[in-house]
């Protein structure tokens, strides 16, 4: 399957003898597009989870990609009820537009725990019928990340988002204009380093303080433009390559510690984006592996939904360049 094919089914749930015979069809289809048993990076089976959830009384059912992995191989598929929808939607095309674009979150890997969030977003589940033809959702910017990642890889884009924001001037004594998108493949990422102990710790600085500005800024990362109410706060791995004395972004020693803040804001986000450097390339790379968990307290339990990606970080004059090595991953059984 092509990667940016995303094939949209419209199945009548009417056709057939018995349960087995009506998702036959959809695991033929499935086997056709060579979807595997479990959804790849989890322990979801997919196949029994469409089987159960063809039965209920959702209007559709889709099979993420998962983890893409070294193959890059990304089979995905959607099945939507025809007789249910046509019912519904009785012609209206607002109602098909709202579905269509739920469904396409999921084939972009928002499954599982915060695949559905109470916002009135495009993702939040089981709207009305009217209120699927009231007017277009729009996605969250969380979930937006997600999706803009996951096509940057499909598509062979080497860049997550375009982040032209300024990253904050000088940072460790280099100079960089901003964190920018690139087009072409991420050529050297797996290059040995060529560079010096002192000058892979003044890189990787200059990474990570670069990567906190430009969240700080822009909230690609942790949701910090759609919801401003949110708290970041932020840590790298090595610690020393982002100090508390590198300004003002709060740094905190791993998400227990923020335990009594998000008591203390019930219900309000609360997000550690922790950056493991992993290693550096050639010259002028920075692999970094990027988690992020929003520590939430909602009221007896904590939300903690997790996404991660890597990425590598390229220094190109006055500029820094994000390659994509592995997409915004927000998919759990």
């Amino acid at each position: 399957m092509p990667a940016l094919v995303f094939p949209f089914y419209f199945i009548s749930e009417k056709i057939g003898v018995g349960r087995s015979a009506k998702v036959a069809r959809l695991h033929r289809i499935m086997d056709e597009h060579k979807v595997p048993v479990k959804v790849p990076g989890t322990a979801a089976n997919i196949r029994r989870q469409v089987a159960s959830e063809w039965e209920s009384g959702i209007r559709a059912v889709t099979v993420p990609p998962g983890g893409l992995g070294g193959a890059r191989r990304a089979p995905k598929c959607v099945f939507l009820k025809g007789d249910q929808m046509a019912r519904e939607a009785a012609g209206n095309e607002t109602y098909y537009s709202n579905v269509i674009i739920h469904e396409f979150g999921h084939a972009c890997n928002i499954f599982g725990a915060g695949a559905h969030p109470l916002d009135g977003s495009a993702m939040e589940k089981a709207k009305t019928v009217n209120a699927m033809k009231s007017h277009l959702y729009a996605y969250n910017k969380r979930h937006a990340t997600v999706i803009s990642s996951t096509l940057a890889l499909l598509s062979a884009l080497a860049a997550l988002l375009v982040l032209s924001a300024g990253c904050g001037g000088r940072v460790a004594n280099v100079p960089c204009g901003g964190i920018k998108e690139t087009v072409d493949g991420c050529h050297g990422c797996d290059a040995p380093s060529q560079l010096s102990r002192s000058a892979e710790r003044a890189l990787g600085s200059a990474v990570v303080a670069s990567l906190v500005a430009n969240d700080r800024r822009t909230g690609n990362l942790t949701d910090g433009v759609s919801d401003p109410l949110a708290l970041r706060y932020f840590e790298a791995i090595p610690s020393d390559l982002y100090p508390t004395a590198a300004g003002d972004a709060p740094v905190v020693g791993g998400v227990g510690a923020l335990d009594s803040v998000a008591k203390e804001n019930p219900r309000r986000p609360v997000y550690l984006a922790t950056f493991h450097v992993l290693g550096y390339a050639g010259h002028d790379r920075v692999l970094v592996r990027v988690e992020v968990v929003n520590h939430a307290w909602l009221g007896d339990r904590f939300y903690d939904e997790k996404s991660d990606a890597a990425y590598c970080v390229q220094r190109v004059g006055g500029q820094l360049k994000l390659h994509v090595l592995a997409p915004v991953f927000l998919i759990s059984d």
